[in-house]
């Protein structure tokens, strides 16, 4: 048995009938920053939407956090404000979630809060891949557009996600700073197959040990993290956690980066890292129950 998060669960519309789905197509199009339709070599409709706000900026933690994001949800409501920019998402199954900030600093030229607006986090996350580090953003009447070098992607908003943030407080008095290739270890003991593997955080006085096992089953396998590789910042006991969350979170951490990992007996995990100016916070439920599924 896995806790969960108190929290919403966010959900989309299905994409409905032909009909539907070619009224979404057609308004697609007239959100187009330019779009001319001809007959025989004449142009017989032609429009020009120039974005109403525009924006540049540090794409490398925007990047980090859409990946963090994508462990999450589909879809996702950017919410901007005086500090920058939230990206708050809470799993399907309120067993983990990610709060991402996008500091104010991370924007190089021209800042003003936008209002909210939604995005598929998929279709966002390849189109940041296709820019550099370097990114200017132009915010449209329905669409969004990533200028980055010669490259220009145009890509459509989400209609209107009802999102409620609520990230739980948490005093762990386990602690230590690690890097995220160390955790990744774990990968090595996971069992596409397994149905229900977890993994025993313990914290002792020289060392992390990191325990891979599975329900009803003898076999385990664990990592060893010596303190030299870390920074202890105090605390021991263990906790266990399911694997498969644990493993898809610590992916969508960038290689080489530090994550401060903070624990405690039967409580929440929190992972937290920066990307230049952007602050990711990742927590996971405990499984609470060592017997049973």
């Amino acid at each position: 048995m896995i806790s969960q998060i108190a929290g919403p669960v966010h959900s989309l519309p299905g994409p409905g009938n032909l009909g539907t789905r070619l009224y979404i197509f057609i308004k697609y199009l007239k959100q187009l920053p330019i779009l001319s339709l001809s007959y025989m070599g004449t142009i017989i409709y032609s429009i020009s939407i120039h974005p109403s706000m525009e924006l540049t900026m540090d794409s490398k933690g925007l990047k980090a956090a859409f990946k963090a994001i994508s462990t999450q949800v589909d879809s996702l409501k950017v919410v901007p404000d005086e500090l920058g920019w939230r990206l708050y998402a809470m799993g399907a199954d309120k067993v983990s979630m990610v709060d991402a900030r996008i500091n104010v600093e991370a924007f190089t030229e021209g800042y003003e809060v936008w209002p909210g607006f939604c995005v598929d986090v998929k279709v966002f996350l390849d189109a940041l891949a296709k820019a550099g580090d370097t990114a200017k953003v132009e915010l449209g009447e329905g669409y969004l557009v990533i200028r980055s070098g010669s490259l220009r992607l145009v890509r459509p908003l989400l209609a209107d996600i009802e999102q409620v943030i609520r990230v739980p407080k948490v005093e762990n008095t386990i602690e230590a700073m690690l890097s995220v290739d160390d955790m990744m270890d774990i990968a090595a003991g996971a069992d596409s197959k397994g149905k229900y593997q977890r993994c025993r955080l313990r914290m002792m006085e020289d060392r992390l040990e990191m325990e891979v096992s599975e329900y009803q089953d003898p076999y385990t396998t664990t990592v060893v993290i010596p303190k030299e590789r870390m920074t202890l910042m105090g605390g021991e006991g263990s906790c266990l956690y399911p694997l498969h969350h644990l493993l898809t979170m610590i992916s969508a951490i960038p290689k080489g980066t530090q994550v401060d990992l903070c624990f405690d007996e039967n409580s929440l995990l929190e992972m937290r890292f920066d990307v230049g100016h952007t602050d990711i916070l990742m927590v996971l439920c405990p499984q609470v129950e060592e017997d049973g599924p």
